[in-house]
């Protein structure tokens, strides 16, 4: 399970979420979470920022989903220390709130339903790559049971 991973609730404004990255020394390979209405959403910084920015159209979930962004270097994605910069600049950016990004459902397993060592199996038997670990309804881990080799780690949603 991993701990790279930030969390936010819907009401949080992205220049929050940006400065938590900053502060936390945060790796474009890192997700942002959040629940709303008791639904859990998830992204990777990877994929937020180069949208955050307008370099990419949508949040990318699944590389190949989008004719624009198939033919983007993926290394981009790798470059966040100038897109965090540059939208941290962005008064418009910074207050958009965490509720209103296009991310992914993250679908949830509770701790107690089974062990740790069985949720990545689990993850594959129902055909997901990645899925948030709750304990009492609490967000308290996300677990990644296949990356995108080809692009350094992105997991797939």
């Amino acid at each position: 399970m991993t701990k790279e991973y930030l969390h936010f609730p819907g009401s949080a404004t992205v220049g929050d979420v940006l400065r938590a990255y900053v502060y936390r020394n945060a790796q474009w390979w890192w997700l942002l979470t959040t629940e709303i209405a008791g639904t859990y959403y998830v992204c990777s910084f990877g994929s937020l920022l180069p949208y955050l920015t307008g370099r990419t159209p949508h949040i990318v979930h699944n590389i190949g989903d989008c004719a624009v962004c198939s033919g983007i270097d993926p290394r981009l994605w790798r470059d966040t220390g100038a897109m965090v910069e540059e939208a941290l600049a962005d008064g418009a950016t910074c207050s958009r709130l965490v509720a209103d990004l296009p991310m992914a459902e993250l679908p949830v397993v509770e701790a107690t339903a089974m062990e740790e060592s069985e949720i990545g199996f689990w993850l594959m038997r129902q055909g997901l790559r990645v899925c948030g670990v709750t304990q009492n309804g609490v967000l308290c881990g996300v677990t990644i049971a296949q990356t995108l080799g080809g692009l350094g780690g992105v997991p797939g949603f």
